[in-house]
């Protein structure tokens, strides 16, 4: 009963309104856990170009580029480590993804300097059974 009352709602913010209500309105969502990282030769280049901050953006809903951007957050360009971990000891944040009933999707990332340069980019590959690392190189 519950599931009709709600596919009732979702129907009536569609008929009376627009799509863009229905995704916000109806969509699930869900937590992941990432974790990125660098090793100190990628800080050593990072340091001697200036840079003092690393700033991570990724998309909860596009599956190509950064259209809703949500900052995951900062990490020191010292803050270098020497592998994976999504234990702590590495930026390691629990993101919310919404649209997907698969409890997996691939979602792009970029990560900007204190100036607003964008560094890195790319997708990942997230899943709320399990953590993604990725490491930042050139």
């Amino acid at each position: 009963m519950k599931k009709t009352a709600i596919l009732s709602i979702c129907t009536l913010i569609f008929l009376g309104t627009s799509i863009l209500l229905i995704v916000s309105s109806c969509q699930k969502s869900y937590d992941v856990k990432v974790s990125f990282w660098f090793n100190k030769e990628m800080s050593d280049m990072l340091v001697s170009d200036s840079v003092t901050e690393l700033n991570i953006l990724y998309d909860d809903r596009s599956q190509t580029d950064i259209v809703y951007g949500k900052t995951i957050g900062s990490i020191a360009v010292t803050d270098w480590k020497t592998g994976a971990d999504c234990e702590g000891a590495n930026f390691t944040k629990v993101i919310k993804i919404d649209g997907s009933s698969k409890k997996s999707a691939i979602r792009p990332y970029e990560v900007y300097d204190q100036n607003g340069n964008k560094l890195f980019s790319g997708k990942m590959v997230v899943s709320s059974k399990a953590c993604t690392n990725i490491e930042l190189k050139w």
